[in-house]
């Protein structure tokens, strides 16, 4: 068991433009599944992640935050707080690195 010294608590933001693979990607590490079928996400999913490293007790909260325009001015909201992003595009369509913000 971890003493309170041995625990930390870091936000991830995963962004991203739409239909890139952001939430294949976190629920193959968050959930060890992965599901081809594209579905967008509508807003934000929040997802929990919990390691052990070396007796050190890490709890990641990741942030799935949607890709499509209309949400756009929402992303920056979530920034706020966040130890670390994940930046994620698709390599068969350039526009999705051109338009990362």
């Amino acid at each position: 068991m971890a003493h309170n010294a041995d625990r930390y608590k870091f936000k991830i933001v995963v962004v991203g433009e739409h239909a890139t693979g952001k939430t294949s990607l976190i629920r193959a590490f968050v959930e060890q599944k992965f599901n081809a079928d594209y579905r967008p996400t509508i807003g934000t999913d929040i997802y929990i992640k919990k390691l052990d490293l070396d007796g050190v007790e890490v709890t990641l909260t990741i942030f799935d935050i949607a890709g499509q325009e209309r949400w756009a001015n929402m992303r920056s909201l979530y920034y706020k707080g966040a130890a670390g992003a994940l930046v994620v595009g698709d390599l068969t369509r350039a526009i999705t690195f051109e338009q990362i913000t």
